[in-house]
């Protein structure tokens, strides 16, 4: 049997119309139903779709695109709500992952950016500066034990300074490598003391100066975190040491 399918297509679009609902092809999102209201032969105002591949829509539409809030359900979980701008998410927002982490913030160009906090299924979050769904710029990163990291972060990473606040009551400030201690910075103790000087891989490595909490300070070279040479130590009262460590 023979069908003229223009007239079967017609009969369905002539249906969709009065029901407020049509079939539509859209060249970058591929098929998909709409239900909701039109305006010159475009969706416009709230409306619902449905997508091919099992996606759907809630929300605003402007001149046959998503437009203002709405929420998208993806087909493997996650959920997005919150604004669109011609089509792409946009704006203010907040996407739950199927893997229970969370993001809320700013959005451009369906990609996480601008202020934003990002929840991690470990009880991690990280709070700042987002570029192209990545952390960029200023931020604090959360861990769950209590410690924090606050400073500069870079394609996702942390960047080349910063500060490490530790449970214990330490604290380190400065400069980083591959998110470790690198460079110049200064190690504080909970007690009291600190150190001033050379790291590498996170360790004291180089020339630095310890200073005691009643005001005696060192100074001299270390290699992973031990004394090692000449270290003179001047005492509060002005009194001069030295030690020769190997």
């Amino acid at each position: 049997m023979k069908y003229n399918y223009n007239l079967i297509f017609l009969f369905y679009l002539i249906k969709s119309i009065c029901n407020k609902n049509i079939l539509r092809l859209l060249a970058n999102e591929g098929e998909y139903e709409f239900y909701g209201n039109f305006k010159d032969g475009k969706a416009d105002g709230k409306g619902t779709v449905i997508y091919k591949n099992g996606d759907r829509f809630e929300g605003n539409f402007k001149n046959g695109l998503r437009d203002g809030k709405g929420k998208y359900y993806y087909n493997n979980g996650n959920i997005y709500e919150g604004e669109f701008k011609e089509g792409k998410i946009e704006g203010k927002g907040t996407i739950l992952y199927k893997d229970g982490e969370k993001y809320k913030g700013g959005f451009r160009d369906n990609l996480r950016d601008g202020k934003g906090k990002y929840y991690y299924k470990n009880g991690d979050r990280y709070e700042g500066d987002w570029r192209k769904g990545k952390k960029e710029g200023k931020g604090i990163y959360y861990w769950k034990d209590g410690d924090k990291f606050q400073g500069y972060f870079e394609n996702d990473k942390k960047g080349e300074y910063g500060i490490y606040y530790y449970k214990n009551g330490e604290k380190y400030e400065g400069s980083l490598k591959d998110g470790e201690r690198d460079g110049k910075g200064i190690y504080y103790w909970a007690d009291g003391d600190r150190y001033e000087g050379d790291f590498k891989n996170g360790k004291r490595n180089g020339k630095g100066v310890y200073y005691w909490n009643d005001g005696e300070r060192s100074m001299g070279d270390y290699i992973n975190d031990k004394e090692v040479g000449l270290h003179v130590t001047l005492s509060p009262s002005g009194h001069i040491l030295e030690n020769f460590y190997e």
